[in-house]
């Protein structure tokens, strides 16, 4: 039965083993650098693209025009992606001459953010503004505009740079060895001012700063005012430590390539206010991207090894599913088939990419080609993919819809599906076969335990004894039924409709047995029951006949006794010639005694 069921779920398993969710590649097209944003506000991401002509323009999501075009002039290019804050706050950064600004799109304003120095082997400078946020870090009310600053091999400018926003006053900066990678805001003291906590990543290529260099990667937390408030080195050359959020505790995940002096742990979680490590974990061979699943309770990790773990918030594996593609280079999370439902995409180094639930369940697979970065777009509730491909023949963008199918759209033969319908059909109806025999196999076996005194004789519907338990042979004196009260009964019990009251009479079998029988009508013909009441019939005879017993010895042993003491006197004045008379009177009343004795020991229930 077992084996049955199991065989029948794997087919049907294999039935809708077809991928149910669709991949659908929306366009393909070129582009030096692409960033979503939601430019009309209407829950919908557009992309603002820059091209090879130094143009930058705002499409839609079918890539027609929706916004108005900037270019940049000859002397200058694009350093970095476009940030896009918001409607109004949208940012690409740009070099001109030996200046790093950040130009404000379709505002005609931009600001000056430092010097950059060129690299001689290349006459530019080969860095960019990683990430730009607007917060009131200060606290007093006005925005200010943070920005991430990377360097190449020119090793500078590299570190935090704040700007007020109205007036493109630098308010603070702070330099990095190592380069910024990424930056979270969050006030962790509640004082309205958060503070920056900054990931890094280690080129290797000599920078120092502030007992800081490129050579390790490290955590920071700076406070509003541009301070260190405390530092945490995590890795080595060649790794990047991206920071996250999961729960109030500091996610950190090491990315990058394994080396010998690397740390073992690759997964940290740090207290936000002190930079103190409550958790770690290794990932693998090494991590490639971490994504929370439930707001801070479980976060889901790609790493190279080829595999996905699910963390607890101790760190604790939980979960993990091989992917079978060489790793993952990438995971990103977003709702892709329907609104709020939990989902992941990874790319992995096979050139795949790959869906999952939750539940680390694979949703759909499809073929994508060597993936750099992975964004999700907002689109009606729910989030499409947009893929960068920089190995491609040309800077190659990608946009990936994901459609959840109905089974009978699913690539799924009609052999295949009706030979899974009709073993399904039977095991149901195998499973109910079962069902009843256990069920009528416990009946028996109560009806046995609970009738061991008594005679169990099943009857058809054509008054036939079809089976008898050894009590009722013992009672009948074999598996017939006698002519006269049973058999009548029986047949009485046969005319009458399923259900009726049972019919119950006493009868004398042979050998003296007495027994009270039952017949009750069932669907397949008569149950009888006979049930020995011969012990019972025998204690009421004795009730009825004990007080009789009782007054006959009373009344046999008080003249006994009276004549026993006048055979006394008549021994002591009889001649020697009478004493054999007494003697044979005296031995007639013991006889009598005796009978009395006996009575008297009837009414106690004694053995006579």
């Amino acid at each position: 039965m077992r084996l049955l069921v199991v065989v029948s779920l794997s087919l049907i398993a294999g039935c809708t083993s077809g991928p149910p969710v669709e991949v659908t590649l929306l366009w393909e097209s070129t582009a030096v650098a692409m960033a979503p944003v939601d430019i009309d506000a209407d829950s919908s991401d557009e992309i603002i693209v820059y091209d090879s002509d130094n143009y930058i323009v705002g499409r839609d999501q079918q890539l027609q025009v929706s916004s108005a075009s900037l270019r940049f002039t000859r002397d200058s290019r694009l350093a970095g992606p476009p940030q896009a804050r918001g409607e109004t706050l949208m940012w690409a950064p740009r070099v001109r001459n030996d200046s790093l600004f950040l130009q404000r799109l379709w505002h005609g304003r931009e600001l000056f953010c430092c010097e950059v120095p060129r690299v001689p082997a290349n006459d530019f400078w080969d860095g960019s503004v990683r990430q730009v946020e607007v917060a009131d870090i200060c606290g007093d009310g006005r925005p200010e505009l943070i920005a991430a600053v990377q360097a190449g091999f020119a090793r500078r400018p590299r570190g935090i740079f704040v700007f007020d926003l109205n007036t493109g006053r630098r308010v603070w900066d702070y330099p990095l060895g190592p380069n910024p990678e990424m930056f979270l805001l969050r006030d962790v003291d509640r004082d309205g001012r958060p503070e920056v906590f900054v990931g890094t990543t280690a080129p290797g290529n000599g920078s120092t700063a502030k007992g800081t260099d490129d050579s390790h990667t490290y955590v920071f937390c700076l406070r509003h005012d541009g301070t260190l408030r405390w530092q945490r080195v995590v890795g080595t050359f060649g790794q990047t430590a991206a920071v996250g959020w999961f729960g109030d505790r500091l996610l950190v995940h090491e990315q990058g390539l394994p080396v010998k002096e690397a740390d073992p742990d690759s997964i940290f979680l740090l207290d936000p206010a002190t930079g103190v490590i409550s958790a770690s974990a290794q990932v693998g061979c090494f991590g490639r991207g971490a994504v929370n699943l439930d707001d801070g309770q479980l976060a889901v990790v790609a790493a190279s090894d080829d595999t996905l773990r699910v963390y607890d918030a101790g760190l604790q594996v939980v979960r993990k599913r091989p992917i079978g593609e060489f790793g993952a280079t990438g995971i990103c999370r977003g709702s892709y088939t329907a609104p709020g439902k939990v989902e992941f995409a990874v790319a992995t180094t096979a050139g795949n990419l790959l869906l999952f639930d939750d539940r680390l369940r694979l949703r759909a697979k499809a073929a994508a080609g060597s993936v750099c970065s992975m964004f999700p777009l907002s689109h009606k509730g729910r989030q499409r993919l947009l893929l960068f491909l920089p190995l491609a023949p040309t800077r190659a963008w990608r946009l990936y819809e994901f459609n959840s199918l109905p089974l009978l759209s699913r690539q799924v033969s009609v052999g295949t599906l009706l030979a899974g319908m009709f073993l399904l059909v039977l095991v149901f109806g195998v499973a109910l076969v079962s069902i009843r025999y256990h069920q009528l196999r416990d009946i028996r076996t109560v009806v046995r335990g609970l009738t061991g005194q008594a005679g169990i004789v099943e009857i058809d519907l054509r008054g036939e004894v079809r089976r008898c338990n050894p009590k009722a042979r013992e009672l009948l004196g074999g598996e017939d039924l006698p002519d006269g009260p049973l058999a009548q009964a029986v047949k009485a019990a046969l005319a009458e409709p399923v259900g009726s009251e049972p019919r119950e009479l006493p009868v004398a079998l042979a050998g003296g047995r007495a027994v009270l029988a039952r017949a009750v009508r069932v669907r397949s013909g008569v149950m009888l029951t006979l049930e020995d009441v011969s012990a019972v019939e025998y204690l009421r005879r004795v009730n009825v006949w004990m007080p009789v017993a009782q007054r006959l010895a009373h009344d046999i042993k008080n003249p006994l006794t009276v004549i026993s003491l006048a055979l006394q006197r008549l021994e002591q004045q009889a001649a020697a010639g009478g004493a054999r008379h007494v003697e044979t009177a005296r031995a007639e009343i013991d006889r009598l005694r005796r009978m009395a004795d006996g009575f008297m020991r009837l009414t106690r229930l004694e053995p006579p």
